[in-house]
């Protein structure tokens, strides 16, 4: 049972690792099948330039459909399973911390809830931008070389740029979690003066918090768009490209692009996901 664990993103999985399977191999599929929607595009759009037909339309319509039934199916599951996640962490963490001040304890409960959050929200764009990046890079690779290539420079310097990012987003966010533990007794104590130093406390680190993510997308940002760019000019370059074929190159281009922009945010709240389950595990 969780109640006998440490309090953690693996403790976690491993006492729910069946529900993790269903709602993710769901995930997995849907993300699949929404990889393939630009390469189906592109076949349809040109079936269509040769001759226009309805029977152009069956295999892209098929997908979609697909891809409608995996995604509500996946929806109604994650909602039972995470709720139940919830329920449990957040009462074994009451269970093992009853001699923490209640101030401490409330904020604490509530950091516990981003645990599931994270394996509910971040981890399943996680998965998605993966597989993205991944048929993304195979199919650009497909059309040309210099177009895979651009494509693994460019999150290559992506991730490189995160890595700078990292230690300070784990700073922030650990200093953003000690206000929040003192804000009940601060209140609770009806002090403004307190009250009011308590708040400006708390907005200077979400500016900076704010500041450094700012930094960071531009930064991550001008790498993509510059691939977006790169890309549009090597496929004009193709001998006898076909319109349908420049669309998903393009297409392509920019699903790597959203799905790279996806995981630094993903790295970021794992940085914050790391202090917390240091400061409710103490």
């Amino acid at each position: 049972m969780i109640d006998n664990q440490p309090l953690t993103l693996g403790s976690l999985l491993r006492q729910y690792g069946s529900k993790f399977v269903i709602t993710w191999g769901m995930l997995a599929l849907e993300v699949a099948l929404l990889a393939l929607i630009p390469l189906f595009l592109g076949f349809t759009i040109d079936a269509l330039l040769k001759e226009p037909s309805a029977t152009a339309l069956i295999d892209i319509f098929m997908l979609l459909t697909a891809l409608i039934a995996v995604s509500v199916t996946r929806r109604a599951y994650d909602t039972r399973a995470y709720g139940t996640m919830r329920i449990h962490l957040s009462t074994a963490l009451v269970k093992r911390s009853q001699h923490k001040p209640v101030s401490m304890l409330s904020a604490q409960v509530g950091m516990g809830r981003e645990l599931v959050d994270f394996l509910e929200e971040q981890t399943p764009q996680l998965i998605n931008s993966v597989i993205q990046v991944v048929v993304s890079m195979v199919i650009l690779f497909g059309y040309g070389l210099s177009l895979g290539v651009a494509g693994v420079m460019a999150v290559s310097a992506m991730i490189a740029v995160y890595a700078l990012f990292h230690l300070r987003f784990f700073r922030l966010n650990a200093g953003l979690n000690a206000i929040a533990e003192e804000q009940v007794t601060v209140l609770q104590s009806g002090d403004t003066t307190a009250i009011s130093k308590l708040f400006t406390r708390r907005r200077e680190s979400e500016v900076k918090i704010s500041d450094t993510d700012s930094l960071m997308y531009g930064l991550i940002y001008l790498i993509m768009f510059s691939l977006i760019l790169a890309n549009l000019w090597s496929a004009s370059l193709i001998p006898a490209v076909s319109v349908g074929a420049i669309f998903a190159i393009i297409s392509y281009s920019w699903e790597l692009v959203d799905a790279s922009v996806e995981l630094p945010a993903t790295l970021q709240q794992w940085a914050r996901l790391t202090e917390i389950q240091e400061r409710i595990n103490r």
